[in-house]
């Protein structure tokens, strides 16, 4: 893996500028349970997601649990250093491992259920009781899901199949670390659920269309200028 150093030797390759058409999105894209079903099918597992800080599992076997959707997955700092995920479910009866969100698992992580272990390189290491038709358990480990790190940053993928996190991040990799975010420090976090569609959200913090009514005061920070049109 390359060190932020080495990207940060290379320069950044001139953004492409995407042409922008000029179409309605209609509403049902934000109420639509099709629409969503479709987003989750086709976009969320499949793209690369940035679930935590390499900086919050300092030590080996630190975990950090982070849900998406319906999904939850457990990030663990191995032995060697690196950090791999895996869905937090057991492989016995599909019982959620984890429901803390960060700690260390010590020796092992046991299943709440049936008390199955589980070692941080996700291998069964226990299976409680005795098998009269042998053991059920050999060869079983929590399912993996591709996991990398970027300038302090960890990242899942949900796709077996998918790309590499460099190659996914396209000119950002020769970017963002000219900003030396992997010195930066995560002192707060706040997390508010709401009957709304995520893309509501998003829409909020990606323009900055609003900030000259909403928040006057910011727009010094933004080199957009814009001008109003009378009708």
């Amino acid at each position: 893996m390359a060190s932020p150093r080495d990207w940060q030797s290379q320069p950044a390759p001139a953004w492409t500028q995407p042409r922008v058409g000029n179409h309605p999105i209609h509403g049902h894209r934000y109420t639509s349970r099709e629409f969503f079903a479709l987003e989750w099918e086709n976009m969320w597992t499949r793209v690369w997601l940035l679930l935590g800080r390499e900086s919050a599992m300092p030590n080996a076997g630190d975990y950090q649990v982070e849900d998406v959707g319906h999904e939850s997955f457990i990030l663990i700092r191995q032995a060697d250093g690196v950090i791999r995920a895996f869905y937090n479910v057991c492989r016995h009866r599909g019982t959620r491992l984890l429901k803390t969100p960060q700690g260390n698992l010590g020796d092992a992580l046991t299943c709440p259920a049936h008390g199955w272990g589980y070692r941080a390189d996700g291998t069964i290491c226990e299976a409680r009781g005795e098998f009269r038709q042998g053991h059920p358990c050999d060869g079983l480990q929590l399912v993996e899901v591709p996991c990398d790190t970027f300038i302090g940053f960890v990242f899942i993928n949900m796709d077996p199949d998918c790309v590499p996190l460099r190659e996914f991040l396209g000119p950002i990799g020769k970017d963002w670390p000219n900003y030396h975010p992997e010195n930066w420090m995560r002192y707060s976090a706040l997390t508010a659920r709401m009957p709304c569609n995520w893309k509501v959200i998003q829409d909020n913090f990606h323009e900055s269309y609003h900030l000259l009514t909403v928040h006057p005061e910011l727009t010094v920070s933004i080199d957009e200028h814009y001008s109003t049109t009378q009708f």
